[in-house]
């Protein structure tokens, strides 16, 4: 069984002033960095139409997880995600996947960005998947709670680059 979170974001730009962030590796390496103790970029490809493409791995301490997930995630966990934007209309969409590279889960799903009063929206829809016995559940809603922090610390510094 699997578990589906949605968040959203406001940011006081257009979406293409959100899309020429993503396209720029320093900051995603940065926005990276905010969200985890530990991260790095393996990946970032921006293409001629638009679109744009990247990795982010992140560490997340483990300390600050609930017991259930320590009982099965040993150390700091690290993290995969990779985004691909593409225009979309009047605004941009990107598939998302996030892998918990100690085997532990996956979220997969779809963010946008597009145009709303006084700038941009971010949409972020993901389902989570853990697929252990009997603490499955349990996991899914850490991993959401993770996840959610994660992209909140990443929200305060996109916020602040913006007010620069």
């Amino acid at each position: 069984m699997s578990k589906k979170v949605s968040l959203s974001y406001q940011y006081p730009v257009a979406p293409a002033e959100i899309h020429k962030l993503l396209c720029d590796p320093g900051f995603i390496e940065d926005r990276a960095r905010a969200g985890a103790v530990d991260a790095a970029m393996p990946e970032h490809e921006v293409s001629g139409d638009g679109a744009v493409r990247y990795t982010v791995h992140q560490t997340i301490p483990a300390t600050g997880l609930p017991a259930v997930a320590r009982s099965v995630i040993k150390s700091d966990p690290v993290t995969e995600r990779s985004e691909a934007w593409v225009p979309d209309g009047d605004g941009y969409r990107a598939d998302v996947a996030l892998l918990i590279k100690v085997g532990v889960g996956t979220a997969k799903g779809v963010a946008r960005a597009v145009p709303a009063p006084g700038g941009t929206r971010v949409t972020i829809d993901l389902e989570v998947d853990v697929p252990v016995p009997v603490l499955g559940g349990k996991l899914e809603s850490v991993v959401i709670d993770q996840v959610t922090a994660v992209l909140g610390a990443e929200d305060g510094f996109i916020q602040g680059q913006l007010e620069r």
